[in-house]
């Protein structure tokens, strides 16, 4: 089937032969320009002076003098003009958003010819509508008069008279910035269509007389409108619009709301033929369904496979279409390597690469970094170990950084200096971040030129994007800085990163090769005029077609509407004509769209596909659901069984080692996991601790408490002296901060957020109510603090006797009213009850694992002082110290858990616990209730995670 490019090139050919050299012809991009040279090439035999082909913006921006200035310097100089006119002294960083948003709206002003001070009048009477807007359709009429009645009906409202007031003065900026960038010799690109508007209207154009045709357009802005016009009735000009008549027939269709006033206000020439029902054709459309990028790209590649009778290496054969851009790096790495030559339209996107990595990186170390007391600058540590592992860094400073991360660990830095970093001359550099926004440009260059002589030559993509990096900080730099009235002064260096990144992520690196061989592999917008024979669209969602796009603007909609400027329903009506433009010569058409409905995705099907489904009758809509065959496998039960050499390794660890209360928990909650811990040392790394976790949150209360009993060791105290240093505030900070410089800060840096500070407050609250509770109970007599108690316990295992050690750290220890207790701090969630002392030893069930490790506590205590006093565990629990009611004793029934009392069955199910670790015919397994596997370190070795 011809295609509409083809038919053009060919009415062209045969009605300008011999002087296509005189004709223009004008796209709506360049693409469809390259794809119309290539068929008239086919034409002729024999070479020939070509039509000039040029592009719409190019056409327009030829009528005026003035230059089209970079965003980011058009919103600065705008930000001036609107302090000028309405004396509000405003920071740019905050101007800034809200500028781009009124810039889109001069440009929508001027493109459309609406009349500025027309738009921004302050109407306070309906009556004014009537009278000063008789050039209105009574449709605009009545969204105009809708729009004012609900403003003036509002009553002694703040929010009504401050919208009037900044109404007001939009006009007065609107005029000033215009008047203002003239003189510069700048404009905004609505600026330039309107004076070629205003040009064309006084009759005089170079275009005068000359050969012009316009092919392919859909929507016409008003200043396109009067370039048709003018080019209608002073040129020799040919319009070609494509269009189907599926959609044409429908007067209500959205995809032929623009072409109908298109064709009866510049009619297509009268002789020219091409294809109009071509889309009653196409028999079936395949709607696939696949969860994720990946699976959306193996389905391409599988496609492509299938499909490969019907596609060859012809330019216009095959096309995948990404409806999402960011799909084009796993497209590339899937397709099958029947597929021999690509063509990549877009360009890939320099966010996807280590080169926009490495910008970030140094961004956010440069936006994160803070002031020490000596006024060096100090670097948050994730964002140093993040930058100096990108892969451009990483390579050259590799065991700087393994040394690095060592000491990070091992003292808790959560800022690092300058002087701890530099290793080499790149380095040095790096962390040399600039004072000033126009300081950054030279420091992102020393980088990027260091980078550069580094990367390895058979690596151009990176070489690319790092010069490519390079020309977009010179440009901005330039535009914001070089040759402007406005200088530094203005601009933070906050703003300057914010502009650079926002520039970086639309960036693309150009793929080199053939634009007009292979396989094309291409954006949705760039497939305007073509026609392929195979089509695979990809993210077919309705949130990426035609997209969830908000009307960001401070012109109402009512107001957009009665001044005919663009709406949402305009952009959505564009949308389906290129879709159904592009679907209705096709004779294969598969349509894909991401099913997930996780995070920002709803899973939710193009709306296009249900017109389809309902609007074509002849059509068939062939649903599938992606299936991909995943082998699965069944998690079998890990079992380590004990030969020979791991019961070697096992007598060693119990007979060398001392068994603690915390290794016994361990292996009485898993088995595998005091095997993995204890036998094979698997351990989780050690974390920089920025906010003071549970675990520090309960050294720091046990150094605190330490430091406040120490002078009192061996010595009774009374409640007197317990009630001075409640009363003595500045004792307990000492010791609080003491505590948190050795547990925490360990010649670091504190990060002094909210969350640290609070949990500061909840530690100081902690210790102080402990000591209200202590004081209630005086006196009493601290025998230890922090100190070591073990004991022995000899043991038979078939025939062969054991000697082992267990016990451990005791928090404190004091007698109280003639007991001796064995008082632990916990900093988390301890019960207080206990069931029986068999509980103590069951891996399932209401274990108390406070209790069994006081027990064990108590039991050392009780073999090595002999004391005559009962000797009771004691909880002093975070979580239960603030009660009014709080007990610190453990319950098993209605009595108090006395070790004395309950010794014998305590030590015979110890001895048992830890005889089993060491029985051949006991393997270690795996917990069988999985809920406390949800929090186990090890849970993704055992995949139970």
């Amino acid at each position: 089937m011809e295609k509409f490019l083809h038919s053009v090139a060919s009415y062209l050919y045969g009605k300008h032969h011999g002087h296509l050299e005189q004709l223009t012809v004008v796209f709506p991009n360049r693409r469809a320009g390259l794809f119309f040279q290539k068929y008239l090439s086919t034409l002729t035999e024999k070479p020939i002076f070509s039509p000039s082909i040029i592009t719409i913006s190019e056409m327009v921006s030829g009528f005026s003098p003035l230059k089209v200035d970079d965003n980011s310097s058009l919103v600065v100089q705008l930000w001036e003009t609107f302090m000028k006119i309405t004396s509000i002294e405003e920071p740019l960083d905050d101007f800034f958003y809200w500028g781009e948003m009124l810039l889109s709206d001069f440009n929508d002003i001027d493109k459309y010819l609406v009349d500025g001070k027309q738009l921004f009048k302050n109407i306070m009477s309906l009556k004014e509508i009537d009278s000063g807007f008789e050039y209105l359709s009574k449709e605009q009429i009545l969204f105009l008069s809708t729009f004012w009645q609900h403003i003036l009906q509002v009553k002694n409202s703040g929010e009504k008279d401050s919208f009037i007031k900044n109404w007001a003065n939009l006009f007065p900026v609107y005029n000033e910035f215009n008047k203002s960038l003239k003189t510069k010799g700048l404009a905004y690109e609505g600026m330039v269509y309107r004076q070629m508007a205003e040009m064309v209207k006084t009759g005089t154009s170079h275009w005068e007389g000359k050969e012009i045709a316009f092919v392919g357009f859909n929507a016409l802005n008003n200043c396109e409108k009067a370039l048709f016009n003018y080019v209608k009735i002073n040129c020799r000009a040919d319009f070609f619009w494509d269009f189907d008549q599926f959609y044409m027939q429908k007067s209500d269709h959205e995809a032929a709301f623009f072409m109908h006033s298109n064709l009866k206000n510049y009619p297509a020439p009268v002789d020219f033929s091409f294809s109009d029902n071509s889309f009653e054709k196409l028999a079936s459309i395949d709607l696939v369904s696949i969860p994720g990028f990946s699976g959306q790209a193996i389905y391409a590649s599988n496609w492509l496979a299938e499909n490969n009778q019907f596609i060859n290496s012809s330019f216009d054969n095959t096309a995948i279409v990404l409806c999402d851009e960011s799909l084009l790096h796993s497209v590339l790495s899937s397709l099958p390597d029947s597929i021999a030559d690509v063509n990549i339209t877009m360009g890939f996107p320099l966010k996807n690469s280590v080169v926009f990595a490495l910008l970030k990186g140094l961004i956010d170390l440069d936006r994160n970094g803070r002031k020490g007391n000596n006024n060096e600058t100090l670097y948050y540590y994730r964002n140093v170990l993040a930058l100096l592992n990108n892969p451009l860094i990483k390579p050259f400073v590799a065991d700087f950084i393994e040394s690095l991360n060592l000491r990070i660990k091992q003292n808790n830095l959560v800022y690092i200096t300058k002087s701890e970093v530099v290793s080499d001359e790149l380095l040095a550099s790096v962390f040399e971040v600039p004072d000033d926004a126009p300081s950054v440009k030279e420091y992102l260059h020393a980088i990027i030129k260091k980078l550069f002589a580094r990367v390895p030559d058979d690596d151009p993509f990176v070489k690319e994007a790092l010069y490519q990096l390079y020309l977009l900080v010179n440009r901005q730099h330039s535009t914001l800085f070089v040759n402007k009235s406005f200088s530094d002064r203005l601009v933070s260096k906050k703003l300057f990163y914010q502009l650079l990144l926002r520039s970086a992520e639309k960036m693309s690196i150009p793929f080199e090769g053939e634009p007009l061989s292979g396989m094309q592999l291409m954006g949705f917008l760039e497939t305007r005029c073509l026609d392929f024979e195979n089509l695979i669209l990809l993210s077919f969602n309705d949130e990426k077609l035609p997209g969830v796009q908000h009307q960001h603007s401070f012109i109402p909609n009512s107001l957009r509407k009665g001044f005919d400027l663009p709406v949402i329903e305009h952009r959505n009506a564009m949308y389906a004509y290129y879709f159904y433009r592009l679907l209705q010569r096709a004779k294969r058409v598969t349509l894909v769209f991401d099913s997930r409905t996780e995070a920002l995705s709803r899973g939710e099907v193009c709306r296009y596909a249900k017109q389809l489904k309902y609007e074509a009758p002849g059509l068939t809509l062939v649903e599938k659901q992606g299936v991909f065959n995943f082998e699965t496998v069944e998690n079998n039960p890990i079992i380590v069984e004990k030969d020979q050499a791991l019961l070697e390794k096992l007598e060693k660890i119990v007979t060398e080692k001392r068994l603690s209360p915390t290794m016994l928990n361990s292996y009485i909650e898993c088995g595998l996991k005091f095997y993995f811990n204890y036998v094979e040392s698997i351990r989780e790394s050690d974390d920089v601790s920025e906010e003071i976790d549970q675990l520090v949150f309960g050294k720091v209360a046990h150094s605190a408490m330490e430091e406040l009993y120490k002078p009192f060791l061996g010595k009774t105290i009374e409640s007197s002296f317990i009630k001075s240093m409640l009363d003595n505030h500045l004792l307990i900070d000492k010791v609080l901060f003491d505590a948190l410089e050795k547990e925490f800060f360990k010649g670091g840096s504190f990060n002094k957020n909210g969350k640290n500070l609070l949990v500061i407050d909840i530690i100081k609250k902690y210790i102080r109510r402990m000591l209200k509770y202590d004081m209630s109970i005086a006196p009493l007599e601290i025998i230890s603090l922090e100190k070591e108690y073990t004991t022995n316990i000899d043991l038979k295992i078939n025939d062969k006797s054991y000697r082992v050690t267990v016990g451990g750290i005791i928090d404190r220890l004091d007698k109280v009213g003639g007991i001796i207790r064995v008082v632990d701090y916990k900093s988390g969630r301890s019960k207080q009850k206990v069931s029986s002392v068999d509980s103590l030893f069951l891996q399932e069930g209401e274990r108390n694992k406070a209790a069994f490790q006081t027990m064990v506590y108590a039991h050392c205590v009780n073999q090595v002082m002999l004391p005559d006093e009962p000797v009771l565990p004691a909880v002093y629990g975070a979580s239960f110290v603030f009660s009014d009611f709080f007990d610190p004793y453990f319950k098993m029934g209605n009595e108090k858990l006395d070790y004395k009392s309950n010794s014998l069955e305590f030590v015979e199910q110890l001895k048992q616990t830890i005889s089993s670790i060491l029985d051949p015919s006991l393997p270690f397994l795996q917990v069988r209730d999985v809920k406390p596997c949800s929090y186990c370190a090890y849970n993704s070795i055992c995949n139970r995670k």
